[in-house]
């Protein structure tokens, strides 16, 4: 079970199919977070990147927010897509579910539950 934001500034490919090409069956447990679609900001801010370091001062309109949203939506979709195409066991995981909720959700989708 692969666990993971799959933030990659290099793509998330890369490490799923290394585990593909090991003979496992990885089964992605995608967590994110509401607040990533559509993020509190307004106006001049400066955002830090605390995965790479890179830092970008840009000016937040309700048009670079809706546009920031359509392009989290289609990531999650090409995600999506990728695991289907592998044949790869793909959840998308909210962090505003509680944990043991999640995992009888995760469990009944993978038919462990009934």
């Amino acid at each position: 079970m692969l666990l993971t934001d799959l933030y990659d500034p290099k793509g998330f490919e890369k490490g799923i199919n290394v585990l593909r090409y090991a003979k496992f069956e990885p089964f992605v447990l995608h967590i994110t977070d509401p607040q990533d679609r559509t993020p509190q900001l307004r106006g001049d801010v400066r955002v830090y990147d605390c995965e790479t370091g890179d830092e970008r001062e840009v000016t937040v309109t309700n048009r670079v927010l809706e546009r920031y949203a359509k392009g989290y939506d289609e990531y999650i979709k090409a995600v999506q897509r990728f695991c289907t195409k592998k044949q790869v066991a793909y959840y998308e995981a909210s962090v505003d579910v509680p944990f043991d909720e999640l995992i009888l959700r995760v469990f009944r989708r993978g038919g462990f539950l009934r």
